[in-house]
């Protein structure tokens, strides 16, 4: 395994907004990698501040 400049080698928890395109195919992919979902509230997208 390569090593990242910052150190993470995977991601733990992955922040999101409660839309229903990630619905299925996003928490089959989470739970397979073992990733946590951490959903926003709707119509709060500063909660996501780096992407939004």
């Amino acid at each position: 395994m390569s090593e990242r400049p910052w150190g993470i080698d995977r991601a733990e928890r992955l922040t999101i907004d409660s839309a229903l395109v990630y619905e299925y195919s996003l928490r089959e992919l989470c739970a397979e990698l073992g990733i946590t979902e951490k959903f926003i509230k709707p119509c709060r997208p500063w909660q996501n501040g780096r992407v939004e």
